[in-house]
């Protein structure tokens, strides 16, 4: 069976970023069955699953550690991308129902623990293009990957693509973009050869966040 890509994801790439470390949506998880909870209830709830899932002992070291991780990392982060509500001067959390939460959910259900290096690669849009490209159209050389990769960021035909723009494109996959793919297993490129090409199979994550129906063709 054979991913079917058509367009880049409608996730957004910096909601991807945020949501990378596991821990962080472990809290969305933890949100979703209760709305509201204390700073404290909810570093215990996440120090709980994340012990369990490590067969780790909870400690109070372990336990002050996590709390002072979640108040003054995690949840401004969460916060701040608009994931859910923390309230510093009181203490609490709550869950969130516009559209970065429910975006936010739809990267948990989709991705487990395993999945910071694959959510950390899509974390920008030029790679979410690329990588459906690719996918999409099989293998290319690094030319018409950048062409076509500048065609989706302009909405326009390949062909009316200047060669300055493609020539950039082409600059920033060759530096920043392959090898991130590359490092996460999410493409094949050959520096030398300077040759994209799709890998037999990818993870599940990239499956659910980048297939916007969610199909597949044989």
């Amino acid at each position: 069976m054979a991913l079917k890509i058509e367009e880049p994801s409608q996730v957004d790439p910096e909601l991807m970023q945020v949501l990378a470390p596991p821990r962080r949506r472990r809290i969305v998880s933890v949100l979703e069955d209760i709305d509201a909870l204390s700073t404290e209830s909810l570093a215990a709830s996440v120090l709980a699953d994340e012990a369990t899932a490590a067969a780790t002992i909870v400690t109070d070291d372990r336990r002050r550690r996590m709390h002072s991780s979640l108040v003054h990392a995690d949840l401004p982060a969460l916060d701040d991308a608009g994931v859910l509500e923390y309230d510093r001067s009181s203490g609490w959390v709550a869950a969130r129902s516009g559209p970065a939460a429910r975006s936010a959910r739809r990267i948990v259900s989709a991705t487990d623990d395993d999945d910071r290096a694959t959510l950390e690669a899509l974390a920008h849009e030029r790679r979410q293009a690329l990588l459906a490209c690719v996918v999409s159209k099989g293998p290319c050389d690094l030319e018409r990957a950048a062409r076509r990769v500048a065609a989706r960021e302009r909405d326009c035909e390949a062909a009316a693509v200047p060669s300055d723009a493609a020539d950039d494109v082409a600059t920033s996959l060759h530096h920043v973009h392959l090898p991130k793919l590359g490092a996460a297993d999410l493409l094949h490129y050959d520096p030398e050869e300077k040759v994209v090409v799709s890998v037999d199979d990818l993870p599940s994550a990239v499956t659910a966040l980048l297939s916007p129906a969610g199909t597949e063709s044989a």
